[in-house]
Order: C-alpha cells, then structure tokens, then sequence
C-alpha cells in the first residue's frame, strides 16, 4: 500500500558501569565505589563505560560537576569527554596568584539590553563594554530619533556555558559633556547568576531580585554641577561570583543620551 510512517521519537535512558579519568578506574557513583578526583584545571580524558549510551558523541552529553565536558568519542558502550576547568570562589582564593585580573568583555556571549525583541540593540550593549572613551555615543534609532521614553535601561553581558567570573572591580567612564555626565550619575553596576550560585533559580532575566549592586556611581562625590570627568574604579569588596553583569542607566540618561 502507499503512504508514510510517522516518525517516532524514543528516549533511551543509559547506564553507567565504571568511569576512568587519567588511568584510574572506579565504579559509576552508585556503585559502591568512591569519587574520583581530577582537580579544577580540568584538560584530563574522562571514560564512561556502560549501555545505551550514544554511537557518535553529537548524540551523549556528559558533565563533570555541572559544567559540559566535551564528548570527543562514543561507541555505545564508551564515551569519552575532556574534564573542563571547574574554577570556585575557593579556588581563587586560594590561589589568587594564579588568577590575574582581567576585562570579562573579550570573553562575553549574549550581549542584550531591555529591548532584546530588537536586533539592532547588540551594538549599544557592544559599545557600553568595548567603546572608546573619546568616542561620545548616542542612542538613537535608525530613524534618528531617541532610543526610548522616560524609562531606565540597562546594557548587559553574559559569559558562556556554566562559566562563572569573580567580580573584583569595575569602571566607569562617563559622557564628557558635564550636563550629560550628571545625568548618569546614578547608574549601577549589577551582576546575577544564571545557571549556578544564589540567584540562579530566578529564570527571569531582567527580575530585579537576581541583580546585585556591585558599583553604585552615585557615591561618586560630585565637583561641581557633574560627578568628575574620567576613569572611576570601584572596588567589588568582597568579591562577588557571577555569570552575567549588566550596566543600569538612569531613565534620563537612556532618553537624551
């Protein structure tokens, strides 16, 4: 007869039976055997051996304390993965000589701000990390008109996967026009979690609740009509760990500016 079959979409649970990093063998978890350890560098080969599990490594994911690791082969039987680097707060503090400061910019994903549904809005959360400071920027439609109404707006970025910074510093550069340079004499600076870490469980992005203020310019002492003209660094004390920062402007400054 003629005619299709549809197609059918089965889930296949696997199971474990041993794990081998770096030529140590144990038991899966659950097995009876103990953890293996492997450090935070991560870089070591990670073997899973079992059933089920996937022919080609597009088709098994793994992970080694809640971060991906990368599947570099699988046969059904065996999956192998490279052990990514788990850095924590504790690590860091530990070792701060191994962990020098750095601008989180290069290594950002996802940069948005508060109207995400426009596409054209990636190039203002660009320049609000990346700008040259003598390059005075406006935020204008492509129709030449102001960017939004009477209301705040923030420019964000994210850093991939289930990566985390630890947020020791940040910096501020305002308009150097005094008139325009007060009006962001209010904005913060705010970081949140996304996938690990207090705030995390909040799945909505812009919720106010998951945002921490690390930097406030408001502090900033005025001299004169304005906040001061260049560089203002603020130190994050103690340190906060997070996945996503994002910069809050006035509602004055996002209409003018």
């Amino acid at each position: 007869y003629g005619g299709w079959s549809n197609a059918l979409q089965v889930t296949i649970t696997a199971t474990a039976s041993e794990v081998e990093v770096n030529g140590a063998v144990a038991p899966a978890l659950g097995g009876g055997g103990d953890a293996l350890l492997s450090g935070h560098g991560g870089g070591l080969a990670v073997t899973v051996r079992g059933a089920a599990l996937g022919l080609e490594p597009s088709q098994t994911g793994l992970s080694v304390c809640g971060v991906p690791c990368a599947v570099t082969a699988s046969s059904g039987v065996e999956v192998t993965c490279e052990a990514p680097a788990h850095t924590t707060v504790e690590v860091v503090e530990a070792f701060p000589a191994l962990f020098t400061p750095q601008d989180l910019f290069p290594s950002a994903v996802n940069l948005t701000t508060n109207r995400p549904w426009d596409e054209e809005e990636r190039i203002f959360a660009e320049l609000a990390f990346s700008a040259n400071v003598d390059t005075p920027r406006r935020l204008l439609t492509e129709h030449f008109e102001w960017r939004a109404q009477n209301v705040a707006c923030w420019f964000a970025m994210e850093l991939p996967g289930a990566l985390s910074a630890l947020v020791t510093s940040a910096k501020f550069f305002p308009p150097v026009d005094p008139a325009m340079r007060q009006r962001t004499s209010t904005a913060k600076f705010q970081v949140r979690n996304l996938t690990v870490g207090a705030g995390s469980e909040v799945s909505d992005f812009d919720d106010p609740s998951a945002w921490v203020t690390v930097a406030d310019v408001g502090s900033i002492e005025s001299q004169g009509a304005s906040i001061p003209q260049g560089w203002t660094a603020f130190p994050v004390e103690p340190p906060v760990a997070a996945q996503a920062f994002r910069l809050l402007l006035p509602a004055d400054a996002c209409r003018r500016q």
